[in-house]
């Protein structure tokens, strides 16, 4: 299986302004885009708690600060986000949660999200369908999503089972949309922070989806990723798959632990996963192949 294809994904909870908008304005919204930018320049950031009580104000601030870094500019690169707000269940408009995305690569078919759970904030599932740039064939489904905070004390219950079951059928759903011939070649990645709720879930794992913490585990640090400053616990995931995913040459990589400027910037850690895959037209070779043998 010869790997033609990647994609660089980051998963980063950014740790809401809504407690410190004055440190925010002053300084950390500058260190969140410094952590997002100084390891390496992704494909798709899959940002969670980027809010400040209604509306895309903070997403707004990071494009922004984001799109005039030197390594952006110098890279050719240029950042645009996709959010969930303009929905009943969402009366403030919050951008809980956003999918930023370099539109040099990509571009943004369509995206949506589906309501999944009540808690401080409106919880979704949310998706964009991208295509390359460099070659219409090429497709990638990214999904992002916030839990609620688990069953740990004093917290919410987070996501019942039956919500993963929704979940991972919204995820099978949005996928056979982008090739409803040949689903199960298209890359589908999927950041979250998941407040631990992810761990032993079978249902995203039935649909071909698998955490890289344990398909790509062996390359790369795949320790916890909260609290940043003395982490203890793996609440930030990135799950990918289906046929045609290279899981050999991918790796997946906590980043900034033990960097005082990262650990100070927000409460998580982020994670980037390094995906390969096999190119359209090996995956539709392989898939015929495959049927034929069977």
């Amino acid at each position: 299986m010869k790997t033609t294809n990647s994609i660089k994904v980051m998963s980063y909870n950014v740790d809401t302004p809504e407690k410190d908008w004055a440190d925010w304005i002053s300084w950390r919204k500058s260190s969140v885009v410094d952590v997002m930018t100084q390891f390496n320049l992704e494909d798709f950031y899959g940002l969670q708690e980027t809010k400040n009580g209604g509306g895309p104000q903070v997403c707004d601030q990071i494009l922004e600060e984001i799109n005039v870094r030197d390594v952006v500019k110098a890279a050719g690169k240029n950042f645009a986000y996709i959010s969930i707000k303009d929905q009943d269940q969402n009366p403030n408009h919050d951008c809980e949660n956003s999918i930023f995305y370099d539109t040099s690569q990509w571009a943004c078919l369509s995206y949506e999200g589906k309501f999944i759970y009540q808690d401080w904030d409106p919880r979704y599932a949310f998706y964009g369908i991208f295509q390359a740039k460099s070659n219409s064939l090429q497709k990638v489904v990214v999904f992002n999503t916030h839990a609620p905070a688990g069953n740990y004390p004093g917290s919410h219950n987070g996501f019942l089972p039956q919500d993963f079951q929704v979940i991972a059928a919204y995820v099978d759903s949005a996928r056979k949309l982008v090739n409803s011939e040949h689903s199960e070649m298209v890359p589908t990645i999927f950041t979250g922070d998941w407040n631990g709720n992810i761990q032993g879930q079978a249902d995203l794992k039935n649909i071909g989806l698998e955490t890289c913490r344990i398909k790509a585990g062996q390359r790369g640090d795949t320790g916890p990723t909260w609290p940043s400053s003395n982490p203890s616990e793996g609440f930030d995931q990135i799950l990918a798959g289906q046929q045609g995913m290279d899981w050999a040459n991918s790796s997946v990589s906590v980043l900034g632990r033990g960097n005082a400027s990262v650990e100070k910037a927000s409460d998580h850690l982020p994670i980037e996963a390094r995906l390969c895959f096999v190119s359209v037209a090996e995956s539709l070779k392989l898939g015929k192949r495959e049927m034929e043998i069977a």
